[in-house]
């Protein structure tokens, strides 16, 4: 028998693009292009900053959308050293945020409802991050919401009289020793974490910021040995909570307000005794 002779195959031809059924389906209408702007802000809003400013990239108009967008600023969620996929940057983690930080608020113009730095200010000078918080804090609409690491520098004089302010979180920062009056108005909540704290300060602030309901001290130092109690003192004030802090004696002197009082049992003195608390006039305090 003798051997079959192979058929000759024709090769196949991939088909055109032209006769493609997906691409001879009309394109729909740019539903999310025809929302109105304010419900894009809003979205954007949402979105993390880097997310958020990669639209610009799509056509001029979403360029000015994200440079009018409300910005909820963080410097920790563009670090690169979060992403692995993330080339290392040449310069110091904390040095590539400073200087994304600063792109990013002189390139945006819109309002900037929340602020938190946690990189900014290492080895950053005192101008520099008063041009910043100052930026943020006169921006059109009001910043709500500040978390701030100074790493011991003093505190930006532009926020103590934020009037639109909420929430503020600081933490190593100093405060300036005369405080000037009528900072924080409008202030709710305040945190002060590992900084030392001159005698009076707490009370100066309860009695300046008229609107405060919630004070937290978490490892905050009270740096005056002979003296260390803290009167409290407040028409306002709910909550109450002191943990890891260093002082003598915690008075409540006149806060009728108060419904909450948090405290640790931290080992004041190097005799391990117990700083001591004690409740003048507090009558919604259980």
């Amino acid at each position: 028998m003798g051997r079959r002779r192979p058929s000759k195959r024709t090769p196949r031809t991939a088909p055109s693009p032209s006769s493609s059924p997906v691409d001879s389906e009309p394109e729909g209408p740019d539903l999310i292009g025809a929302l109105p702007d304010c419900v894009l802000h809003s979205i954007l809003s949402l979105l993390p900053v880097k997310d958020a400013a990669r639209t610009s990239v799509l056509s001029s108009h979403w360029t000015n959308l994200w440079k009018a967008a409300p910005l909820r600023l963080d410097d920790d969620s563009i670090n690169p050293e979060r992403r692995r996929r993330t080339r290392a940057p040449m310069c110091a983690p904390w040095e590539w945020s400073r200087n994304a930080v600063s792109r990013l608020i002189d390139s945006h113009h819109g309002p900037i409802e929340t602020l938190h730095l946690s990189r900014f200010a290492r080895g950053c000078d005192v101008l520099t991050m008063g041009r910043i918080v100052e930026s943020a804090v006169r921006r059109p609409g009001g910043i709500q919401q500040v978390s701030l690491d100074c790493y011991g520098s003093e505190l930006p004089l532009s926020l103590l009289h934020c009037n639109s302010l909420h929430q503020l979180s600081l933490y190593r920062c100093t405060f300036p020793p005369n405080l000037p009056p009528l900072i924080f108005p409008n202030l709710i909540k305040l945190q002060l974490s590992s900084m030392d704290i001159y005698k009076d300060l707490v009370q100066n602030l309860l009695s300046q910021c008229r609107s405060l309901q919630i004070l937290h001290m978490t490892s905050a130092c009270y740096y005056q040995y002979n003296n260390r109690s803290i009167s409290i003192s407040s028409p306002s004030l709910r909550e109450l909570d002191c943990y890891n802090t260093i002082f003598r004696e915690l008075i409540i002197e006149d806060a009728p307000n108060l419904v909450s009082l948090m405290c640790d049992e931290y080992r004041s003195d190097s005799d391990r005794t117990y700083y001591k608390v004690k409740v003048l006039h507090a009558p919604k305090l259980e």
